[in-house]
């Protein structure tokens, strides 16, 4: 039995009036864990780079932070152009 198949097995199991309510519960767990961790990587980060920067001469201060600011650009448009390529675009076509 597969995990997805396993899973849903365990979800079908629930009555049906408390299956909505029970995968909203861990859907939002989820969605709650990944903004915490995404906070905690993002100040993280901040505390490795820029704050050591910040305690440098001017110069270095700014090329640094640019630096800093160019490669995690670059690092998150590989990410999305890797994990959600539909994601591109300014959405405007969409929307008329």
């Amino acid at each position: 039995m597969g995990e997805q198949t396993y899973s849903r097995w365990h979800v079908q199991r629930l009555p049906g009036r408390a299956r909505p309510i029970v995968l909203t519960c861990v859907f939002g767990l989820v969605a709650g864990l990944a903004a915490a961790g995404f906070q905690l990587a993002t100040n993280a980060l901040y505390s490795a780079t820029l704050v050591p920067l910040s305690h440098k001469p001017p110069t270095v201060f700014l090329l640094g932070s640019l630096a800093v600011i160019i490669a995690t650009a670059g690092i998150v448009g590989f990410l999305l152009n890797s994990f959600a390529p539909e994601a591109s675009g300014s959405g405007i076509r969409n929307t008329k």
